[in-house]
């Protein structure tokens, strides 16, 4: 099984002091393929579907130490979602 995906995101804060929290919503274009040895040809399947997340990040000047959850709404599939933990690093 071979499966990837890209994902974009609008994302919106409610700054809480140090802390922000954060709503995410946007798409994700997927595309998978399931090939076997000994089987003749590939199954394929590919589609743009609905994702969405929360989480919150806490931040020290231009350094952010964040956490999230995301939900990607596949139609075929039962569950696929993600929890992160990531730093981020603010140019601005």
């Amino acid at each position: 099984i071979d499966a990837d995906g890209i994902s974009a995101f609008a994302v919106g804060f409610l700054p809480v002091g140090p802390i922000d929290l954060f709503a995410k919503g946007g798409l994700i274009s997927w595309d998978s393929s399931l090939s076997r040895r000994g089987f003749s040809g590939n199954l394929n399947d590919d589609g743009t579907d609905f994702a969405y997340g929360v989480g919150a990040q806490f931040r020290f000047f231009s350094l952010s130490l964040r956490a999230e959850y995301e939900v990607f709404d596949i139609d075929d599939v039962d569950d696929l979602n993600m929890f992160s933990v990531g730093i981020t690093f603010t140019f601005l």
